[in-house]
């Protein structure tokens, strides 16, 4: 139900409005990882990236793994990279 939500929000039709949500939702993520369900951090991902295509995000993705500290699950980053790879690829094409 969470995740329907967040889907939504994120939806491809409201993504320009909703890009400001990819930053703090990125933020919760280790907080996300803390409830215990082993698969929600990545649903979370793929819920808040899922709908976009626009470098604008791409970079925000980058920024936000760029500034992590060392001590930074990388499981966590591992997911969000997965999730990102379509919005990458989006990005490169969309720019060219």
């Amino acid at each position: 139900m969470v995740l329907d939500g967040l889907s939504y929000l994120h939806h491809p039709l409201r993504a320009q409005a909703s890009q400001a949500f990819v930053r703090p939702g990125l933020e919760l993520l280790r907080e996300i990882q803390q409830t215990g369900a082993i698969f929600f951090p990545k649903g979370w991902l793929d819920a808040t990236l899922g709908g976009y295509n626009s470098r604008e995000v791409a970079t925000t993705v980058r920024d936000f793994l760029q500034s992590r500290p060392a001590d930074y699950p990388l499981r966590l980053k591992n997911l969000a990279l997965q999730s990102a790879d379509e919005l990458f690829h989006a990005a490169d094409i969309v720019r060219h």
